[in-house]
């Protein structure tokens, strides 16, 4: 099911992915910071480029400070607000975002028990840049 979800949101012509990622493994809150830090400044330079702006939602529940410390940190001028955070449950398009995720960190970290997720974000997103370091 998730390889058939992933051939959907790869055929979106209009759909641009982006993923990033750190190596901050001793600390899982440091790497997510850094993480949507590069997030922020990568998308903000790409709506520079075209002129447009954009609003973020993110899976949450609105309790995570993070969104709104970063955004302030890193003050995007295409991005004038902080991340929305809406519940995964409630929302398809944070479902595909969690898929498309998995994908890129199974391409990334390659866990040996999710060998068979390897290449799946290549195979089925294969007009999807890599997953950028940040």
């Amino acid at each position: 099911m998730a390889q058939a979800a992933l051939d959907v949101i790869g055929a979106q012509p209009s759909l641009s992915i982006v993923t990033v990622y750190t190596e901050e493994p001793a600390h899982w809150g440091r790497a997510k910071r850094q993480a949507y830090e590069g997030l922020l400044r990568h998308l903000d330079r790409r709506l520079a480029e075209v002129g447009e702006r954009a609003a973020l939602v993110v899976d949450g529940d609105g309790s995570e400070r993070l969104y709104e410390q970063v955004h302030r940190q890193v003050g995007p001028r295409c991005i004038p607000l902080p991340a929305a955070e809406v519940p995964a449950h409630i929302s398809a398009l944070i479902q595909m975002a969690d898929v498309v995720a998995h994908s890129a960190c199974q391409a990334i970290a390659r866990q040996h028990s999710r060998r068979f997720m390897w290449s799946w974000y290549s195979r089925h997103l294969p007009k999807a840049p890599a997953p950028e370091r940040c």
